[in-house]
């Protein structure tokens, strides 16, 4: 494994990179995966004559299924490079996230071959997402930590909603989860609508209108066809809808305005986990959604103390001459 500090010298720096890429084309894949899979094909019911378009929704819902395919693989081949990156880093809030992800991955392998109860497998899921969490916020500033704590926190507690009715069901006893869930609804909101100040995104003009759009339609969604809509926030994002029509649209708003803010700064590795998450969701819905937000929250992990870059600032660092005796580093 080729050490940080490696990573400047010319030819030493595709190793470190290759981690990146994974993670950059699977939050690609679960987008297009999130939009055609498990959006657009659970609402074309309602489109008019759709018998008429069989041909064109087919193959929109092949390319769907491509993409999960395709996150799938990505999925599981991030998570080896994933352990060798963090541990080789020595600090112990890496390695405590390289254990996280071990820790999902047997998680997953014991519920694959049902080899264990599923309480005793939410409760490790649940944990594995809090220790990649906590290793993330601990290596982010104090903003960044706490809108991370958010989106955690409203994941453990939707998980161990989800959890206690499994119990329940089992005859475990009765419990009372609605708390858990309005919980877990208000702090996925505030995830959401503080984004853009816990990760220091600085959207442009053109992001924020484009950011105004996004609300506007998931504020007209919500009120032209509410229950289609809070399904879809359900299945996807484990969220209720049960708040203010307009909480859900500053959300959506704030989330694209944190997204495009991020790509203009070319935080990329940042963007990835903060996708990542959104495509996963809270809660305990897949195996595969919660491995999108371990990778996600990987990916915040390593790109934490990334420094945020402009076109502007790239172009004047290019320009400026190297120290004596130390050789450029490398464009790419």
């Amino acid at each position: 494994m080729v050490s940080e500090a490696q990573a400047t010298r010319p030819g030493a720096v595709s190793a470190p990179l290759r981690l990146e890429l994974v993670l950059a084309g699977l939050a690609v894949a679960s987008v297009i995966e999130l939009l055609i899979l498990r959006t657009f094909t659970r609402t074309a019911v309602h489109i008019p004559a759709l018998s008429e378009l069989r041909d064109p929704y087919e193959a929109l819902a092949s390319l769907g299924r491509y993409a999960y395919y395709v996150s799938a693989v990505l999925l599981i081949l991030s998570l080896p490079f994933a352990v060798a990156r963090l541990w080789g880093r020595g600090d112990l809030y890496a390695r405590v996230a390289a254990a996280a992800v071990v820790l999902f991955a047997l998680t997953a392998a014991v519920a694959r071959a049902d080899a264990a109860s599923v309480i005793l497998v939410d409760v490790l899921t649940v944990g594995a997402v809090i220790m990649a969490a906590s290793a993330a916020a601990a290596r982010m500033d104090a903003p960044g930590a706490l809108v991370l704590g958010a989106f955690a926190t409203a994941f453990a507690l939707q998980g161990t909603s989800t959890m206690l009715q499994d119990a329940a069901s089992q005859g475990y006893g009765s419990y009372e989860t609605r708390w858990m869930l309005w919980g877990a609804e208000w702090l996925a909101l505030a995830f959401a609508a503080l984004a853009p100040l816990g990760l220091a995104a600085r959207p442009s003009r053109l992001a924020l209108g484009l950011a105004a759009i996004a609300g506007l339609v998931m504020f007209a969604a919500l009120l032209a066809n509410g229950s289609t809509t809070k399904i879809l926030l359900l299945w996807n994002e484990g969220l209720a809808g049960t708040l203010p029509s307009v909480a859900y649209a500053v959300g959506a708003a704030a989330l694209l305005a944190t997204a495009l803010g991020l790509l203009r700064q070319r935080r990329l590795v940042v963007l990835a986990g903060f996708v990542l998450l959104i495509t996963g969701g809270i809660g305990l819905h897949s195996t595969y959604q919660t491995g999108l937000v371990v990778a996600g929250m990987v990916a915040l992990c390593i790109g934490a103390r990334e420094a945020p870059r402009t076109a502007r600032g790239t172009a004047r660092a290019a320009q400026e001459p190297s120290a004596p005796g130390r050789p450029l580093a490398s464009s790419s």
